[in-house]
């Protein structure tokens, strides 16, 4: 019952975390990588049970890769625009 309560308090700061600072590109990637450590701690303490560590691999892969991408692309924003804050994005297209 504890860590439940305890889990549920960090997607919660996860999520406040994303919200708070959602104008910063690089505090917005950096919330999304704390969600998918949540995510990767949750599956390996359930798959402990089942002894599905490859599952726990294949996350741990995607994340690296979702790093990677969002990493490069902040790189873009940054040399396209000058600046890394989201406010200057025109995401309507």
């Amino acid at each position: 019952m504890y860590l439940n309560n305890y889990y549920l308090v960090m997607v919660l700061l996860i999520l406040l975390m994303i919200f708070m600072f959602m104008e910063n590109f690089l505090m917005f990637l950096i919330g999304l990588e704390y969600m998918l450590m949540f995510y990767l701690f949750m599956i390996l303490i359930i798959s402990d049970s089942l002894n599905n560590d490859w599952m726990f691999m294949y996350m741990l892969i995607m994340g690296v890769c979702e790093s990677v991408i969002g990493i490069s692309l902040m790189v873009s924003i940054v040399h396209s625009y000058g600046s890394q804050s989201m406010k200057i994005l025109n995401l309507k297209w």
